[in-house]
């Protein structure tokens, strides 16, 4: 597979990565991966199980694992952060949305919402949950319930609506779709769609490939770690050994 051109070489992008390597004691994760996400756009990862798609969200946003060991540059904002905890890079701006969703059980909806907004200062925040609210209505009517008591899909919606509370300018979504019936995927796309044209910066992480390239601007694929193939989530979407290989056709 060859690899499709990024865009104009003039743009800085917002997040920058190059020649990234992780390993997890002798298992190598990554392969010196290179990917750009620019200000506004959807950017999606999809590849197999193993493939490193989760490991470079975990990477990029900080997140510390033990006997993992990072070589390469990892650029937000123009600030080299690959040596930055995660707490750090967060309040650059960066809101990180598991895989699992990794909840709070016993805390309820609402108190899950405010930790998202911990770090906040700002006379906005109850503004903002309202917003959340509208976004997600079943949140709403959940508020006072312990959050291990709702369903996968409401627990799905409270994780994004916790990085919402961060007031992010870059959220990391990680597999979304994970374990979720088909209406409540719809919803999760439809509440994507909708933040992609509110101008939110995504990278997006997905075991769906057809849906994540119909929402993403552009798109990586990766393979045991590496980059194969990148380029426009719609000539992706049409080419034939992705279609082959991702898409089921």
């Amino acid at each position: 597979m060859t690899a499709a051109a990024d865009p104009a070489p003039e743009r800085t992008p917002m997040l920058s990565v190059r020649s990234l390597h992780v390993r997890y004691g002798a298992a190598q994760a990554l392969r010196g991966i290179d990917l750009d996400v620019y200000a506004g756009e959807v950017v999606t990862v999809i590849g197999g199980n193993g493939a490193g798609k989760s490991t470079t969200l975990k990477t990029v946003s900080g997140v510390s694992e033990m006997l993992k060991h990072v070589d390469g540059s990892i650029t937000f904002l123009g600030k080299d952060i690959v040596r930055k905890p995660a707490y750090r890079i967060a309040r650059m701006g960066m809101a990180h949305v598991p895989e699992g969703r990794r909840v709070f059980p016993d805390s309820s909806a609402e108190e899950n919402l405010m930790l998202g907004a911990y770090r906040r200062k700002d006379s906005d925040i109850a503004s903002d949950l309202e917003a959340v609210y509208a976004r997600f209505p079943i949140l709403a009517e959940r508020r006072r319930q312990p959050a291990g008591l709702m369903s996968g899909g409401e627990q799905q919606m409270l994780a994004i609506g916790r990085g919402l509370m961060a007031k992010p300018t870059f959220l990391l979504l990680d597999e979304p779709s994970l374990g979720l019936a088909p209406l409540v995927v719809e919803q999760v796309f439809a509440a994507i769609r909708q933040l992609k044209a509110e101008g939110l910066t995504i990278l997006l992480v997905e075991q769906l490939a057809t849906k994540a390239l119909a929402v993403a601007d552009r798109a990586y694929i990766l393979e045991t770690g590496s980059v194969v193939m990148s380029g426009s989530a719609t000539d992706l979407a049409h080419d034939p050994k992705v279609r082959a290989a991702y898409l089921g056709a």
